[in-house]
C-alpha cells in the first residue's frame, strides 16, 4: 500500500502555492474523498486536515514609499466553512508604529483594506511595524519591518545573439544590469517584454546581495554571470531571456523590453524563498514547508519594497 503520509504530503505541497487556507482545505478534502472512493484502506479521519487552531487575523501591507500606505485585513477560515464572500475584519483597530513611535490608527475603506488620510508615505530606511485589535481575535503584532533604500541603476542593456540553440527558431537575447550599493541588500527583478502593443512577463528573479568586501568576482573575459557579481565597485547582473514570440517556427522579437527592479528587504526574500517548491517526485518525500510570516498571533506578511523601472535600449 502506498504511503498515506506521502500523498497527503505530495498534495499539501501543491496546495501550499499560490492559495489562501480556506481553498486548500477545499481542495485536500476533495482529493482525500476521492481517494477514498478509489478503493483506499485507509480511514480518513478528521486528523488527516492540517489542525485549525481557530479564527486568527491574516495582515498584509505592501511598505513601498512610492505609494500610499494600505494595509488588508481578512481572518482565516476554519475547514469546510463556506467561502461565499471575502472573509474581512471590517473593525479592527490598527496602529502604525515608526521606530517604535506611534504614528496613527488606519481607517477601514472597503474589502478589508485600511488606510491613513490624508494618504501617508512611508520613508526609505526607517522600520514600521502594526498591532491589530479585532473583537473575536487574537490580537496581532507585525515585526518592525525596515523600507529598503533604493540604490541607483547606472546602466541597463539588452544584448542580442548571445546563446545560439540548436532546435530554437532564434538566438537568445540577454538583459544587463549594472548598479552600485555600499552594503548588503535584497534585490528582485521583473523582465517584461511588449509585442504589438500587448505587454508580457519574460520571467523573475530574487538575489541576496553581500556586502561588496565578500561578494563574488566577475570572471575576467566572460560576459555572462550566473549570479550578481562584483566588478570594480558596481554590481552586474546579466540575464537570458526568451524575448522573442515564435509563430509557426518563425520568431518575432519583442518590440521593447523593460523591468522592475525592487530593491526588498529580507523579510520579503524569506517569504519568496519559502515559496519555492522541489520538482515533483521530489515533493512526495516531503512534508509540507511552511511559507514565511512576520505576524506574531496571526497569519500574513508585511513587506518592504522599494522599486525602480528601467528600459533596455
Amino acid at each position: 500500500m502506498f504511503p498515506l503520509n506521502w500523498v497527503y504530503c505530495f498534495f499539501c505541497q501543491l496546495l501550499n502555492r499560490n492559495m489562501n487556507v480556506h481553498t486548500s482545505y477545499w481542495l485536500l478534502a476533495g482529493l482525500l474523498l476521492w481517494a477514498g472512493f478509489v478503493g483506499c484502506e485507509q480511514d480518513f479521519s478528521h486528523q488527516i486536515l492540517p489542525p485549525y487552531p481557530g479564527d486568527r487575523l491574516v495582515l498584509n501591507a505592501w511598505l513601498n514609499p512610492h505609494q500610499p500606505l494600505e494595509v488588508q485585513l481578512l481572518h482565516s477560515l476554519p475547514p469546510l466553512a463556506p467561502a461565499d464572500t471575502l472573509p474581512v475584519v471590517a473593525h479592527a483597530r490598527i496602529k502604525l508604529f515608526e521606530a517604535g513611535i506611534f504614528i496613527d490608527t488606519l481607517r477601514y475603506s472597503d474589502s478589508g483594506r485600511y488606510s491613513l488620510r490624508p494618504a501617508f508615505y512611508v520613508q526609505p530606511g526607517k522600520a514600521y511595524h502594526f498591532e491589530v485589535e479585532a473583537e473575536g481575535f487574537p490580537s496581532v503584532t507585525s515585526h518592525p519591518e525596515l523600507v529598503p533604500l533604493r540604490y541607483p541603476i547606472l546602466e541597463t542593456h539588452h544584448l542580442d545573439s548571445l546563446f545560439p540553440c540548436s532546435g530554437c527558431p532564434a538566438p537568445y537575447n540577454a538583459a544587463q544590469i549594472i548598479w552600485k550599493a555600499p552594503q548588503k541588500h535584497y534585490l528582485r527583478v521583473n523582465y517584461r517584454g511588449e509585442f504589438n502593443g500587448e505587454s508580457q512577463g519574460l520571467g523573475s528573479q530574487s538575489f541576496m546581495i553581500p556586502n561588496p568586501s565578500e561578494a563574488s568576482i566577475c570572471a575576467t573575459g566572460e560576459i555572462w554571470q550566473n549570479l550578481p557579481c562584483l566588478k570594480e565597485d558596481v554590481f552586474v547582473l546579466f540575464s537570458p531571456l526568451t524575448d522573442y514570440l515564435s509563430v509557426q517556427g518563425t520568431p518575432h522579437y519583442y518590440e521593447h523590453i523593460s523591468a522592475q527592479i525592487q530593491f526588498i528587504s529580507s523579510s520579503y526574500y524569506s517569504f519568496l524563498v519559502s515559496q519555492q517548491q522541489p520538482g515533483d517526485l521530489e515533493r512526495i518525500f516531503l512534508y509540507p514547508n511552511n511559507i514565511f510570516s512576520n505576524i506574531d498571533g496571526g497569519y500574513g506578511l508585511v513587506a518592504g519594497v522599494n522599486d525602480t523601472l528601467v528600459d533596455f535600449p
